[in-house]
């Protein structure tokens, strides 16, 4: 058992990041908890019943497949403590910004990161857009992206247990759908490799048992294996020029997920950012600049240390990723707590041990720079945003 000693940064840092969350969760208006797209297309209500109410209309388990199972017993007890369904859902995301921001420091130790760098990459990510945006509403994506953190930390320990791989595997199925392939993509480069289509098998079989236990318990509930693919199509956009979005989609994977525009595009039914580099101009332009040089220097050190199965499995996830959300829904922004933790590994690559003082000093100086001015210009984004929100007249939940 480790010191009590050697846990107080941890605790410290998961600490800090549960008051963020809950701190951001304030400004977030009523009217976008009760109403769905109102929050950049976010499902808010939906999820909240996930959450804490057995007798809600649990469909969306097409493509979440035991997301309400694991979440209702402990969003209940907190629903009935707090006498707030809204409340209790976002205690659990703000719980998740805790252990995933501890598990992020300590993956990016196994790496070998120095204590110092390590709490500058924690800092980057508490001050990236993806994270205010994200981990102060209720959502499945900050809990999608603690289910595929979990695989890249065994990675970078060299796990070789087989149920910790399992429960691995399981754990980035359960949440939702695709986020599996973090699953697939670190267990192929890990130490069980000999044992991938064993576990990979477990894996599923486990999510199948849950998910007809999950039936049982919530009828309105459906399997994940019922046609999602089929399901899903309408969240494909539909332009008549599609590779005229790519430039407009790439610019808001990359680059969105660290700093966004002053603010968002009010419409009908929610709020949207627009796609455009000039959007990123005056002073958002330093984070904007200093968030892509981090990028730049962790792919470079990345291809430089590329016979390293970590450096690969991060490789292959975040082009999956990319791919996968240039054809689907709205905007990539919506689902960028997915991928932050992977960029934030990603940037990390440019802190390794052995890399020039001149490299060093570049990677801290681009990354002091984006939390210093990052954080205040999220962080008005996202009170613009609030503002917008509140304009807003829904019913709902």
């Amino acid at each position: 058992m480790r010191p009590i000693r050697t846990l107080l940064p941890y605790l410290a840092l998961g600490a800090g990041l549960l008051l963020l969350s809950g701190l951001l969760s304030l400004a977030i208006p009523y009217v976008a908890r009760q109403t769905i797209d109102i929050w950049l297309g976010a499902d808010v209500p939906r999820v909240i019943h996930d959450m804490t109410d057995p007798l809600a209309d649990h469909k969306r388990t097409i493509v979440h497949p035991i997301f309400p199972l694991l979440l209702l017993p402990i969003g209940g007890l907190l629903a009935k403590l707090t006498s707030s369904q809204g409340i209790a859902a976002q205690l659990i995301i703000s719980l998740s910004a805790a252990i995933t921001g501890i598990l992020l420091f300590a993956t990016t130790r196994n790496l070998g990161i120095k204590s110092m760098d390590a709490w500058l990459l924690i800092g980057a990510f508490a001050s990236s857009s993806a994270f205010i945006f994200w981990w102060s509403i209720p959502e499945t994506f900050p809990i999608g992206s603690l289910s595929i953190l979990i695989p890249f930390y065994l990675l970078s320990r060299q796990e070789h247990r087989l149920k910790a791989w399992t429960l691995a595997l399981a754990g980035s199925l359960a949440i939702t759908t695709t986020n599996v392939s973090a699953g697939i993509v670190a267990l192929f480069f890990s130490k069980q490799r000999k044992n991938f289509v064993k576990i990979l098998l477990l894996a599923v079989l486990l999510i199948l048992a849950l998910s007809f236990l999950q039936k049982s318990y919530l009828p309105s509930a459906k399997y994940f294996f019922g046609g999602s693919v089929a399901t899903e199509q309408r969240f494909i956009p539909k332009s008549t020029d599609p590779l005229g979005s790519f430039p407009g989609r790439a610019l808001d994977f990359a680059v969105y997920t660290g700093v966004v525009p002053g603010e968002p595009v009010r419409w009908v039914e929610g709020m949207y950012f627009p796609f455009g580099l000039n959007l990123l101009g005056g002073f958002r332009a330093i984070p904007a600049i200093s968030w892509i040089a981090l990028l730049a220097i962790g792919s470079i050190e990345l291809f430089h240390n590329f016979r390293s199965n970590f450096t690969k499995a991060l490789f292959v996830f975040l082009v999956s990723q990319f791919v996968l959300h240039m054809v689907y829904g709205d905007q990539p922004f919506l689902y960028s707590a997915h991928f932050l933790p992977e960029f934030i590994l990603l940037i990390s690559l440019g802190f390794q041990p052995g890399a020039s003082r001149a490299r060093f000093m570049l990677s801290r100086g681009c990354i002091i720079t984006f939390i210093l001015t990052g954080f205040p210009l999220n962080l008005e984004s996202f009170i613009k945003a609030a503002q917008i929100a509140a304009s807003f007249s829904g019913t709902g939940p």
